[in-house]
C-alpha cells in the first residue's frame, strides 16, 4: 500500500549567490527564508564561496561553488565573474537536485534564474523564482539599457518567459505583482511575500540616547537621515535641491549614511556647493547595531528616480518602520514604498525629481512635532504586528508546500 509521507518533498534546493555567513542585505534574507524553510522541508543551499569564518549552519547543508562570486570593479568585470558563479552552480546542481526537489532562487545575479530553470526542467524539479529585482525594466530605469533597444526587447521576452514558467513567483509587493500580471503571469501563479522588519534587533531607540548622533555632534539638530545604498536607482539629486532650498533652516540637517556608486558624485555636488546642511557618513554599524543608524533620524528619507514602482522594493523601509520613524517617500504613487507610507499613515510621498515638495515635507516633518511622533509610533506598531519574520516565513513555507511533489514509500 502506498501512503504519503507527513513531510511532502524530498527537498529544497535554494540557489543564491550571498548566504550565511555573508550579510549583504540579499544573504541576510536568503539565510533566514532558509532557516525558516528548514522547519518543515530538509532545505540544501547551493552559493558561492565565502570569506568568513562560520561555514556551517544547523539543519541545512550548504554546498559552496569554486568562484569567488561577483567580483569588483567593471560591469565586464562583474559579469564575467558572475557567469562563473553561475555555471559551478549549476555543475553543482546537476549533482545535489533530484527529480521532485523544489529549486528555489533569487533574480540576483540576473543571469541566475534561468540556469536554475534549466536545471528544475531536466531534474524534472518545481521551479520557485524570488524576485528581488524586475529585468530588464531595472536596467532601463537605471540608465543602463534605453527601452526601446534590441537587447532590452530580448530580454523583456526572456524575463517573460521565466516568469510565466515560475509556480510559483513570489513578489515582494503590489506594484510588482502588477508587472507580473501584465508578464502573462496568472493571479494564482503569484504569492505576495513582502520583506520583514527586523523587530528583535531594533528597538524604538529615542534620539536623545544615540551615542553616534552624540559622537557626530548634531544631536540638536533636526536630522533627515538616508541611510543605505545610494546606487543608480536612487535620487540622489533630490537630496541636494532640497538641502539647497532648506540651506537656511540652520535647525535642519541632511544626514547621508550609506554606500554606493553614487557617494562620490553627492560629496562633489555638497563641496560645489558648499552645502553646510548635509553630512555624508559611512554606514559604520554592523547589522545588528544597526539601530544606532536608524535612530539617528527624526524623519527618514528614501529615494527612488521615476520608473521604480514595481521594478524594486526597498527592505529598508521595514526597519525604519520597527526604528519608530516616520518616512518621506520619494517615489512613484503607486509603488509598494509610497502605498505603505500613505495606507499606514506614517509620513509623505513625493514624486521623483520634486526637490520643492521634498522641503516642504521635511518643513512639515519638523514643525508639527507631535504629528511626526504618532506617524512613528504607527510605523513601529505595523511593523511588529504587519510585517514580522514570522509573518514572512510562514507565507514562503505556504508557497514551497504547494509545489511540492509528494514523496511515497511502501
Amino acid at each position: 500500500m502506498i501512503s504519503e509521507v507527513p513531510n511532502p518533498v524530498s527537498k529544497v534546493v535554494l540557489f543564491s549567490e550571498m548566504f550565511y555567513p555573508d550579510t549583504t542585505s540579499t544573504a541576510y534574507y536568503l539565510t533566514e527564508i532558509a532557516r525558516g524553510l528548514s522547519v518543515e522541508f530538509p532545505v540544501t543551499v547551493v552559493t558561492a564561496k565565502s570569506d568568513h569564518a562560520g561555514e556551517s549552519l544547523a539543519g541545512i547543508r550548504i554546498y559552496r561553488c569554486a568562484t569567488a562570486g561577483a567580483g569588483h570593479g567593471s560591469l565586464l568585470a562583474r559579469g564575467l565573474a558572475s557567469v562563473g558563479f553561475c555555471l559551478s552552480a549549476l555543475w553543482r546542481g546537476i549533482r545535489v537536485v533530484r527529480r521532485g526537489d523544489v529549486v528555489f532562487t533569487v533574480t540576483n545575479p540576473p543571469l541566475l534564474p534561468y540556469f536554475a530553470l534549466l536545471l528544475a526542467y531536466f531534474k524534472s524539479a518545481r521551479f520557485v523564482l524570488l524576485v528581488h529585482d524586475v529585468y530588464p525594466e531595472v536596467l532601463a530605469t537605471a540608465g543602463i539599457l534605453r527601452s526601446d533597444s534590441l537587447p532590452y526587447k530580448c530580454l523583456a521576452a526572456c524575463s517573460r518567459y521565466l516568469l510565466r514558467r515560475s509556480r510559483p513567483v513570489i513578489a515582494l509587493g503590489r506594484d510588482m505583482q502588477a508587472v507580473f500580471t501584465r508578464k502573462g503571469c496568472s493571479p494564482a501563479q503569484i504569492h505576495l511575500i513582502p520583506n520583514w522588519a527586523e523587530n528583535e534587533l531594533i528597538p524604538v531607540l529615542p534620539k536623545r540616547d544615540n551615542q553616534w548622533l552624540a559622537k557626530l555632534g548634531l544631536r540638536d539638530a533636526f536630522i533627515i537621515l538616508y541611510a543605505g545604498n545610494s546606487g543608480r536607482t536612487h535620487d540622489i539629486e533630490v537630496i541636494l535641491g532640497a538641502a539647497r532650498h532648506l540651506r537656511a533652516e540652520k535647525s535642519l540637517h541632511f544626514l547621508i549614511a550609506g554606500f554606493g556608486r553614487r557617494l562620490e558624485d553627492l560629496q562633489n555636488s555638497i563641496r560645489r556647493d558648499s552645502l553646510a546642511n548635509i553630512s555624508v557618513e559611512p554606514f559604520a554599524f554592523p547589522r545588528a547595531e544597526q539601530v544606532q543608524t536608524l535612530s539617528a533620524g527624526d524623519v527618514a528619507l528614501i529615494t527612488f528616480v521615476p520608473g521604480m514602482a514595481g521594478v524594486s522594493v526597498p527592505s529598508r523601509m521595514y526597519n525604519v518602520m520597527a526604528a519608530g520613524r516616520p518616512i518621506i517617500a520619494v517615489a512613484d504613487a503607486e509603488s509598494e514604498l509610497a502605498r505603505v507610507v500613505t495606507e499606514e499613515a506614517i509620513g509623505w510621498v513625493v514624486p521623483p525629481g520634486d526637490a520643492r515638495g521634498l522641503a516642504a515635507a521635511v518643513l512639515a516633518a519638523r514643525d508639527h512635532p507631535v504629528e511626526t511622533r504618532q506617524m512613528g509610533e504607527r510605523a513601529a506598531r505595523a511593523a511588529r504586528e504587519k510585517y514580522s519574520l514570522e509573518l514572512a516565513l510562514a507565507g514562503y513555507r505556504t508557497a514551497v508546500r504547494k509545489v511540492a511533489a509528494p514523496v511515497s514509500k511502501p
